[in-house]
């Protein structure tokens, strides 16, 4: 197979399903146009509808659970001879861990037979490890089970396979995690900071004392600031401007401006009463409004210039001045005036001694944030006086911008209040407690023990089904990351106070106007913080410094190592590198092995997915990438994505960003203790185009911010993959997009309560995206409404009809863990002893040997009864799955109390 010497153009989805329908990777596809793209789908469609079903078998997300369950299912699959007929298989998270398992098996087989004198071909080396997997080994009676399944008996414990508190292997996982949180914190840490020292910086300058000029010369810049401010806004305003500007640009252009002229007015102020130390006389009103004034000039001539939609030219001033924008030129000129008197009364009734005793932190803390009140409530005011002028896009445009500003002005309130007062609450209760020791103990173990329970908190919920009482569960979860967020930002302070000492309370300038170096002590410090920050950065690796690594080693030896005839571990560590296997050296032919994970887009502009937050993402041995972002091959994508890498970052179940389950809290929170096993790859589509082939970012702090505060998307250079849960559990979601008409789904999800929440989001993903509704009756499987009849799987329709003309209709077979109480008595011994059992929680990833053995049984008892005892697997294997799905059509038939034979 060749591998593209350049970067090509990206791949589509219709060019990745017709590589799949021909089995090859193809060279170079040609760019298509939308309108293209759509008629060559529906072609690709057309053409799959016509040929012989395409079948795909899916494992679930679940952890060890998942994999253990679906071991039994494989394993009747083989027997009953059916494994051999799909076409595909689909995992997601724990179903990985078997999908890898079954795969590099296959690929370790093909190597064994290529040293043969006669190679076979490449489906000798299937059909083989399907026969070993259905009957017993060699060796038997001795020694039943063929190498690769003791294996995973070996290792179900695989992260930590040597139990007990004096493990080797328990503290490699422990001092693994501390090394590596420790190294993130090099990068965050110092960031936190420096972010902390910008108001003690501007603390530094409040409180100096300038040269005669300065405070006009910020009340100049002041003016200015507001004017660009409020010129963007009459330039982006939807019918005075184009109204097609980013968000980005209006950060950049409208709120920024606001903010410096907000700090620029506070600077003047502090300046002039600095130069005499006494209580200053009010503003003049002439200043006042010059600032007010100018930018509403500046505003109001930049809305009349402003090319509008729809019109030849935007240089219409006489427009400006009709009956209909003279309301608005009256609207601004009130709105100049309140403001300019509002200034007025907070300069001299709040603070008419801004820089001295504690009305300097309430200046320095609050001052900043009352401006932008003011201009809110300007922006009130201007969007009800001129609402006879303005159309209902204009005062959304208002109301988005008046969030911002609340937004703003909470912030800086916050941050303030925190780094000032928070140390200087410690200090009273020192005072009070007699020992700055024990209020910091008991702050810092408040605080610590409220993150821990979060962070705990965070990751179990990523890999559970929603229960009833997850609204509770996420408040507590929420109030705990806040405490502790809290906890650490006064910390973090207290810090900063001790760094700096006095040095933020030191002038510029001294009384005789000589300058004081001592002064720039808190800038020097912010840069250090930010540059020290910036340089670990670059040193450290933003993947491999993750708990992602960890998890992969271990997933590769458990896995992907157990089919390795001449599998050499290095003596000390356990691990051999060879063990895994590059995507692009699997076995070529049936079943392709597709890989799904989540491309996080918490920060998505697509406000239907603010609940989702994810999009699916795929990697085969053909391709890597994301519909309707873009795939590359598998060969190049990510240094060559390897199969240990994809269903490690497959089953990431921890996760910062974690599709519906992110939450801003949490996820900075889980960032700080560097709870990460995601994976950051180049974007596959067009904004990715030069770092689509590297192996993640060489620079962490970039990565690291955007995961802290839920920036991940995909239209960034690169994007970040964690957990296909995160985006669906089940597998299914790529196979009906590839139109398969026989699917087995075997859902290992944790679902005590039998509510398929995993099932529920796949069906109402596939039908809002592609349009194809799946029906399918579930009172069967739920204990709670089943009756005497409980059975182990549900049949459903795939209507494909509903978008394909002339589409035929899917089956899936939807097969989940339940106890029937007919199941062998060592299964039921286990249940009675453990009452979660088949469900027991995902966050234990610690099987021992009787639990993966109970579940591994459930799940071949399970498929066993499915099939029935009649079934022989004789037919042609083209004709071999359809019998297949008819005959368990008959066993979730039949009358209760009766049985299939």
């Amino acid at each position: 197979m060749s591998v593209p010497t350049n970067n090509g153009p990206v791949r589509t989805l219709a060019d990745v399903l017709e590589e799949e329908l021909a089995g090859s990777l193809l060279a170079d596809p040609s760019p298509r146009t939308p309108t293209e793209e759509n008629e060559r789908l529906k072609a690709i469609h057309a053409r799959i509808h016509a040929a012989p079903p395409r079948s795909a078998l899916c494992f679930s997300g679940g952890g060890i659970r998942s994999a253990s369950f679906g071991l039994g299912v494989l394993q009747g699959l083989a027997r009953a001879k059916l494994l051999g007929c799909f076409d595909y298989v689909s995992t997601v998270s724990g179903g990985g861990y078997l999908g890898g398992w079954l795969s590099a098996w296959i690929h370790h087989e093909a190597e064994v037979l290529s040293a043969t004198p006669c190679p076979p071909a490449p489906s000798a080396a299937r059909d083989e490890v399907i026969r070993k997997l259905s009957t017993p080994a060699d060796t038997a009676p001795t020694a039943p089970e063929w190498p690769p399944v003791h294996f995973l008996r070996a290792f179900s414990n695989y992260l930590s396979p040597k139990l007990g508190l004096l493990s080797a292997d328990t503290w490699a996982l422990v001092a693994t995690f501390l090394r590596n949180m420790l190294l993130n914190w090099l990068v965050l840490i110092p960031l936190a900071l420096a972010a902390l020292m910008i108001p003690r910086v501007f603390m530094a300058a409040v409180l100096s004392r300038t040269p005669d000029g300065w405070d006009s010369a910020c009340w100049w810049s002041a003016a200015v600031l507001l004017g660009i401010s409020t010129a963007y806004g009459a330039l982006d305003m939807p019918t005075t401007g184009s109204g097609q500007r980013s968000e980005g640009k209006f950060l950049l252009f409208r709120l920024l401006p606001l903010l410096g002229g907000s700090v620029a007015i506070v600077l003047g102020w502090a300046w002039r009463y600095n130069a005499v130390q006494t209580p200053l006389p009010a503003p003049a009103v002439g200043e006042l409004l010059f600032l007010f004034g100018v930018p509403s000039i500046i505003g109001a001539v930049a809305g009349a210039a402003a090319r509008r939609p729809g019109t030849a030219s935007g240089r219409d001033l006489g427009r400006f001045f009709s009956a209909k924008k003279g309301g608005q030129l009256l609207a601004i000129i009130a709105c100049t005036a309140l403001g300019a008197f509002a200034l007025r009364w907070i300069a001299t009734a709040w603070f008419p001694t801004p820089t001295r005793g504690h009305q300097a932190l309430h200046f320095v803390c609050y001052a900043p944030s009352l401006l932008l009140t003011i201009f809110l409530l300007l922006n009130f005011l201007f969007a009800g006086l001129s609402s006879w002028a303005t159309e209902d896009e204009d005062r959304e445009w208002w109301g988005r911008s008046s969030g911002w500003l609340l937004l703003s002005a909470l912030a800086l309130a916050v941050q303030g209040t925190l780094v000032f007062w928070g140390p200087y609450w410690l200090e009273i209760l020192q005072q009070k407690a007699e020992s700055l020791s024990v209020v910091l103990g008991w702050f810092g173990i408040s605080g610590g023990a409220s993150g821990i329970f979060a962070a705990l908190r965070g990751f179990s919920s990523a890999t559970t089904a929603k229960s009833p009482d997850s609204a509770s569960s996420s408040s507590r979860l929420m109030l705990g990351a806040l405490v502790f967020l809290i906890v650490l930002d006064v910390l973090l302070a207290l810090a900063t106070d001790a760094i700096a000492g006095n040095a933020y309370t030191l002038t510029f300038f001294a009384a005789d106007g000589s300058f004081n170096p001592a002064s720039l002590l808190p800038w020097g410090l912010t840069g250090l913080f930010i540059g020290l920050g910036i340089l670990m950065g670059w040193f450290i690796n933003v993947n491999k410094f993750s708990l992602h690594t960890m998890y992969r080693n271990r997933l590769i030896r458990c896995f992907l190592g157990a089919s390795r005839p001449d599998r050499r571990p290095h003596p000390f560590t356990g691990f051999d590198p060879r063990d895994n296997v590059k995507m692009r050296n699997l076995v070529p032919g049936k079943p392709l092995h597709v890989v799904n994970l989540a491309l996080n887009v918490v920060a998505t502009k697509n406000l239907a997915w603010q609940e989702r937050k994810a999009r699916s993402f795929t990697v085969s041995r053909l391709h890597s990438g994301a519909p309707g972002v873009g795939y590359q091959p598998s060969t190049s994508y990510g240094d060559g994505i390897s199969l240990g890498t994809a269903i490690t970052i497959s089953g990431a179940a921890a996760n910062p960003n974690q599709g519906y389950h992110s939450s801003p809290l949490i996820a900075l929170l889980m960032t700080l203790f560097n709870v990460r096993l995601g994976w950051w790859l180049g974007n596959p589509g067009e904004s990715g185009r030069n770092v689509w082939r590297k192996n993640g970012p060489a620079f962490a702090a970039g990565p690291l911010v955007s995961e802290a505060v839920g920036k991940t998307t995909d239209d960034y250079k690169y994007v970040n993959l964690s957990d296909g849960g995160h985006f669906e559990n089940l597998g299914i979601y790529e196979m009906v997009q590839r139109r398969c008409r026989q699917i087995v789904a075997v859902d290992g999800g944790q679902d005590g309560d039998y509510v398929f929440e995993d099932l529920g989001n796949a069906l109402r993903k596939i039908r809002i995206d592609l349009g194809i509704r799946i029906e399918i009756a579930l009172k069967f499987i739920a204990p709670k409404t089943a009756g005497e009849q409980i059975l182990y799987c549900a049949v459903g329709r795939i209507l494909y009809g509903d978008v394909d003309a002339g589409g035929t209709v899917g089956q899936l077979i939807y097969v989940k863990p339940v106890l029937t109480g007919r199941e062998p008595a060592d299964v039921l011994n286990y249940g009675a002893a453990h009452p979660g059992f088949p469900h027991e929680s995902t966050g234990d990833q610690f099987f021992s040997e009787s639990q993966l053995e109970s579940y591994r049984m459930l799940g071949a008892h399970a498929f066993e009864q499915i099939r029935g005892t009649t079934w022989t697997g004789t037919e042609p294997e083209d004709q071999r799955l359809a019998k297949f799905f008819e005959r368990v059509a008959q066993y979730t038939t039949v009358p209760p109390g009766e049985t299939v034979a």
